[in-house]
């Protein structure tokens, strides 16, 4: 029979295991989104910024691949334009350390043609999950934008790799809030050529 201070003890035991336990990026979503994941749909979460123009995207898809096969193409600078539209070029310019790049993109935007911007990305892995976080450092079309890439498996016996992505940006320039349906649409392509090109390699 368990007394009150060895009740005690197990309890504080067992909480400190629980928190040890990596967190799943299905944590967050609902029943009815985890069923459209399952279907091959994109879940697209929108949380409203205090006092910003646009809202902070998390965008969840089920991709057919391992989270390595998935977290590679983010590093694949190279090739990245032969996949994700609208883009043109991705050239890392510097490495601050081990982990972190600063990459120059090139990519095309309604009425003003193409614009360039530099991001930092820094990458980790651990226990399986891996991740990309990045902060803008320089564009002529946004004073701020925060973001990350997350993979974690989540059917190993099916093949299957949790992808989140989610990112906010702070625009700089007048027409802002009408570009804000075109920021989401190219959010869902983007993960939507993540998944095609990473379930296209796993193949080879």
């Amino acid at each position: 029979m368990l007394t009150h201070r060895k009740l005690f003890l197990f309890l504080l035991a067992f909480s400190f295991v629980c928190r040890e336990l990596p967190a799943s990026l299905t944590d967050s979503l609902t029943p009815a989104q985890v069923s459209e994941l399952k279907k091959k749909q994109t879940v697209v979460v929108s949380k409203d910024i205090p006092d910003a123009v646009w809202p902070e995207l998390t965008l969840y898809r089920l991709v057919s691949a391992t989270p390595v096969e998935v977290f590679s193409l983010f590093t694949d600078y190279a090739n990245a334009p032969s996949y994700t539209p609208g883009m043109i070029s991705a050239v890392v310019v510097a490495q601050p350390t081990p982990n972190t790049k600063d990459v120059r993109y090139t990519v095309t935007v309604p009425v003003l043609s193409q614009i360039s911007y530099t991001v930092r990305n820094e990458y980790s892995q651990k226990d399986g999950v891996y991740e990309v976080r990045w902060k803008l450092l320089e564009s002529p079309m946004a004073s701020e934008s925060t973001g990350s890439l997350t993979v974690e498996p989540f059917d190993k016996d099916k093949g299957l790799t949790m992808l989140r992505y989610r990112n906010h940006v702070t625009p700089s320039i007048p027409m802002a809030g009408m570009l804000k349906g075109q920021a989401l649409k190219e959010a869902k392509t983007t993960v939507e050529a993540i998944d095609a090109e990473a379930v296209k390699r796993s193949k080879k």
